[in-house]
C-alpha cells in the first residue's frame, strides 16, 4: 500500500518518492527487508532473543572493554597524523575516527563541556560509549563523539575552564590537560570510561540494530547516516563531493537523503556494468552465506569496494555521476518537466532517477545530438506512461525482479537509440 504524506511533511522531510525506505528505521535489514511482514520481522528479532548465549556471541560481538581517556587520545594522534601525511585508505589502523557527520549539528556548549572535564576530576562515572571497530582495528565513534571531541580539544588545542578549575591553572584563559599539575594530570589520563566495541565480525544488519539502539544524541539515525558511519573512507567522500556539488540538486541534501539515492545508482551501475566489482560481490556473499539477493548488503558491499579501491577509481565514478546527471538535464529541459519524475508529479522517484542516470552515462550526446535528444526525450515520455514499469517503481522495489525489469527497460531504450 502506497504511503501518503501531506505536502507540508513532504517539504519537512524533503520528500521523494521512496523516501519511505530512509524514513522507516525501525526494521533490522534494509530495503529489501521492508518486504517482509511484521510478523517476519518479529520471529526474526526472536530468534536472536530464544538463541543461546553462545549461539548469540556468534553473530553478536560487542566487546566490554574499558580505555582510559589516553588510551583513546593516542589514537586520535595517530588520526590526525595520517590525515595530516595523506596516507593511503589502507594505512589507517588502529585510529580513532569522530566522524560520522550526522550529530554535527548537535554542538555542546561550552558551559556542558567544562562540566564533563570536572566531572571527571570528580571521579563521577561517565554513560558508556560505543564504537564499530573496522577491519583495521580502527574505533568509528557510534556514540559518544561530542565527550570525546570534548576531550580531545582540551587536550589537543586547550580551552576556556569554569571557574572553579581556573585556579588549578595558574588562571589562564586557554588551558590544556599539561597545566595541571602532575597528580591532576595523571589522574584525567587515566580516568577509565566504559567502551563497548562492535566487533566487525558483527553482521552490518546487527550493527544497524545497535546503531538505532544505542545512539544518545537526539538524533535517531536514519539507515544512510548509518552505512556512512560503518564505511568510512572513499566512498563517503565521494558521496560528500557529490553533496557539496552545487550543480547537482535532485533531492534535499539533510540527512544524507541525496547520497542515499546516489549510492543506489552507484550500486546498481556496477552491478551490471563493472566485471570486477560483480566477481568481488559474489565472492563477498559466498563467504558470508548469503543465497539470496539483498539490497542492504549490496549497498553495504558498494561502499566496501569504493573504499578498497584507487582514488582515481572513486574520481571516475564521480566524473560519471557529473556527466550522466548533466545529459539528464538536457533532456528534462527539452521536455520542460520536473526531473526524475512521473505523470504530473514533480517529485523526485529515486528508481527514475537511478535508471535514467544509468542510460544517461550509456549514451553519448550533448546539446546539439537534437536526434537523439527528440528520441530521449520520446522514450521518457513513453516509459513513465507505462503502467507496468510504473508498477515496478511504486510497490515492493527492492524486489529482484523488479529492479531487473526496471534497467531491461532502459537497456531496451539503448537498443532502440543505437538502431536509429
Amino acid at each position: 500500500m502506497e504511503q501518503k504524506f501531506t505536502e507540508k511533511f513532504k517539504e519537512q522531510i524533503g520528500y521523494f518518492e521512496g523516501v519511505e525506505e530512509v524514513l522507516n528505521l525501525s526494521a533490522l535489514n534494509d530495503e529489501d527487508y521492508e518486504e517482509l511482514s511484521d510478523d517476519e520481522k518479529e520471529n526474526l528479532k526472536n530468534n536472536w532473543i530464544s538463541s543461546s548465549a553462545t549461539d548469540l556471541r556468534k553473530e553478536v560481538r560487542i566487546i566490554n572493554e574499558p580505555n582510559s581517556i589516553f588510551d583513546l587520545y593516542r589514537k586520535y594522534l595517530r588520526f590526525l597524523e595520517w590525515e595530516e601525511n595523506g596516507e593511503k585508505e589502507e594505512e589507517k589502523e588502529g585510529l580513532i575516527i569522530l566522524e560520522p557527520e550526522f550529530q554535527r549539528d548537535n554542538v555542546w556548549s561550552l558551559t556542558k563541556k567544562q562540566e564533563l572535564i570536572e566531572s571527571v576530576l570528580l571521579g563521577i562515572p561517565l554513560p558508556a560509549f560505543y564504537f564499530s571497530e573496522d577491519r583495521n582495528g580502527n574505533y568509528i565513534v557510534v556514540d559518544g563523539k561530542q565527550r570525546l571531541t570534548t576531550f580531545f580539544k582540551f587536550m589537543h588545542e586547550g580551552m576556556k575552564l569554569g571557574k572553579n578549575l581556573k585556579a588549578l591553572v595558574n588562571n589562564k584563559s586557554i588551558a590544556t590537560h599539561e597545566d595541571f599539575e602532575a597528580k591532576l594530570r595523571n589522574k584525567f589520563e587515566d580516568f577509565k570510561l566504559i567502551c563497548y566495541i562492535v566487533s566487525s565480525t558483527t553482521s552490518p544488519v546487527i550493527q544497524n540494530e545497535i546503531f538505532l539502539r544505542v545512539n544518545r544524541g537526539g538524533i535517531i539515525l536514519n539507515k544512510q547516516e548509518i552505512r556512512n558511519a560503518l564505511n568510512q573512507g572513499k566512498s563517503t567522500r565521494l558521496l560528500n563531493n557529490i553533496s557539496q556539488n552545487e550543480k547537482i540538486d535532485f533531492v534535499a541534501k539533510k540527512r544524507k537523503k541525496d547520497q542515499y539515492i546516489a549510492l543506489r545508482f552507484f550500486s546498481f551501475y556496477l552491478f551490471r556494468k563493472d566485471e570486477e566489482f560483480i566477481s568481488w560481490y559474489m565472492e563477498q556473499i559466498e563467504k558470508q552465506g548469503i543465497d539470496k539477493f539483498n539490497v542492504d548488503v549490496l549497498f553495504d558491499l558498494t561502499m566496501k569496494y569504493i573504499n578498497k579501491n584507487s582514488q582515481d577509481f572513486s574520481d571516475r565514478l564521480y566524473t560519471l555521476f557529473c556527466e550522466a546527471y548533466d545529459k539528464s538535464q538536457i533532456i528534462f529541459a527539452k521536455l520542460k518537466r520536473a526531473q526524475f519524475s512521473r505523470g504530473e508529479s514533480r517529485v523526485v522517484n529515486m528508481n527514475i532517477f537511478e535508471v535514467w542516470m544509468y542510460l544517461m552515462d550509456s549514451i553519448d550526446f550533448d546539446e546539439k545530438s537534437e536526434t537523439i535528444i527528440d528520441s530521449l526525450c520520446d522514450e521518457y515520455t513513453r516509459m513513465i506512461n507505462d503502467e507496468e514499469f510504473i508498477d515496478k517503481i511504486l510497490y515492493l522495489r527492492d524486489q529482484e525482479e523488479r529492479i531487473n525489469y526496471r534497467f531491461k527497460y532502459v537497456e531496451g531504450i539503448l537498443e532502440r537509440i543505437n538502431d536509429r
